[in-house]
C-alpha cells in the first residue's frame, strides 16, 4: 500500500481482518515459529533466518514507514518485542520499531491466545503515545464486524 510518499503494511494477526484492510497475517509478514517455549531472541533470530532466504519480504520489511496493526491486544507481548528485534535488526536502527510509524487499533478489545497482555508492557507504554479516538465509525454492510 503506497499513501502520500509512505510505504504503508497492513497486519493483523487475526488473518480475516489483516485481509479486510489489505494487508496480511504478521506471519506471513515476518516469519515467526510457532514454537511458543522459545525467547524474545531466539524467536527474532528464528524469524530473521528465514528471512535470509526470502529476498522480496526482506526488502518489503526494510521499506516500510508505517506498520498499521489491527486488533493489536491479541498480539502477545512476546511477539511484540521479537517484532521489534526483528525491524531493528533489518533496518540496523536501534530506535523502537526500527524508527517506523506504529498504529494499533484495538488495543482494548480481545486478549492474546496465550502469552502477556500488550498493554501490561513497559516498552509499550515507554515508546508509544497513546490517542484515542475521536469519532468512531461503524463500517459499512457489516464487513468485518
Amino acid at each position: 500500500c503506497f499513501a502520500k510518499g509512505l510505504n504503508v503494511m497492513v497486519t493483523s494477526v487475526a488473518s480475516e481482518r489483516s485481509a479486510v484492510f489489505g494487508g496480511i497475517h504478521l506471519n506471513r509478514l515476518i516469519p515467526f515459529p510457532v514454537n511458543e517455549k522459545l525467547s524474545v531472541t531466539a524467536t527474532a533470530e528464528s524469524a530473521l533466518n528465514k528471512l535470509a532466504f526470502d529476498a522480496v519480504r526482506l526488502k518489503c520489511l526494510e521499506m516500510i514507514d508505517v506498520l498499521f496493526v489491527e486488533e493489536i491486544s491479541m498480539i502477545p507481548v512476546e511477539l511484540w518485542a521479537a517484532t521489534d528485534l526483528v525491524l531493528q535488526q533489518l533496518c540496523c536502527k536501534k530506535a523502537p520499531f526500527a524508527g517506523k510509524l506504529v498504529i494499533g487499533t484495538d488495543f482494548m478489545q480481545l486478549p492474546p491466545c496465550s502469552g502477556m497482555l500488550l498493554i501490561l508492557s513497559s516498552s509499550i507504554l515507554t515508546s508509544f503515545r497513546f490517542l484515542p479516538l475521536q469519532h468512531f465509525v461503524r463500517m459499512d454492510a457489516g464487513i468485518g464486524q
